[in-house]
Order: structure tokens, then C-alpha cells, then sequence
């Protein structure tokens, strides 16, 4: 997939390691993300990560969210749907739920 400016990417486990470094990538390139963790204070320092070196106007968006809990993420994939959707946008996922109810 072409990483480009429009695309909304969402990382589950977004607050370090991989999933951190994928969150930065992603924004690097463009990409709006939605990201969720268990610690609401890793995701805030991923976010200025991640923004620090994105192009103006980059989205990051951190939602705190246990992904074991169904309830938990159901609310992360509202907040997705309703903080980074455009008319025109594309949403890539590791959780197909969470494609498919934020594309459009």
C-alpha cells in the first residue's frame, strides 16, 4: 500500500515499541493515525513523537483502549469514525472491524 497524505492508518498497541515506531512512520509519511494503548501517558509522548516530524497538518489521535475488551474497542472504532473520517479517505487497520466501519 502507498503511504500518501488522505490516509487514515490505525495502530493498536500505539503507546511503545513497534507499535510506536509504526505510529511515527505512518505520520512521517503523511498519514493521519488513531492509535490506542493501556497508557494513556506513552500514546501523549508517541503523539509528540510522531508529530515532530510529520508534515503540517498531520492528525494523531490517541484513544486509551484495552483491545482484549470488545466494549473498549467498539468505543476506540467510534472515536476513529468520528475524529478522522473524510469523504475522501481511506483507513487501513490490523483490526478489520476497525476498516470496515471507518471506511467510507
Amino acid at each position: 500500500m502507498e503511504l500518501r497524505n488522505g490516509l487514515i492508518a490505525v495502530v493498536t498497541g500505539g503507546g511503545t515499541g513497534m507499535g510506536r515506531e509504526l505510529v511515527r512512520q505512518l505520520a512521517k509519511a503523511g498519514c493521519d493515525v488513531a492509535t490506542c494503548d493501556v497508557f494513556a501517558d506513552a500514546m501523549e509522548e508517541t503523539k509528540s513523537l510522531a508529530l515532530a516530524d510529520a508534515p503540517a497538518g498531520t492528525r494523531v489521535t490517541t484513544f486509551v483502549c484495552d483491545v482484549s475488551d470488545e466494549s473498549q474497542v467498539l468505543a476506540f472504532r467510534d472515536d476513529v469514525s468520528s475524529g478522522l473520517s473524510t469523504s475522501t479517505s481511506t483507513c487501513c487497520s490490523t483490526m478489520p472491524g476497525l476498516a470496515a466501519a471507518g471506511a467510507s
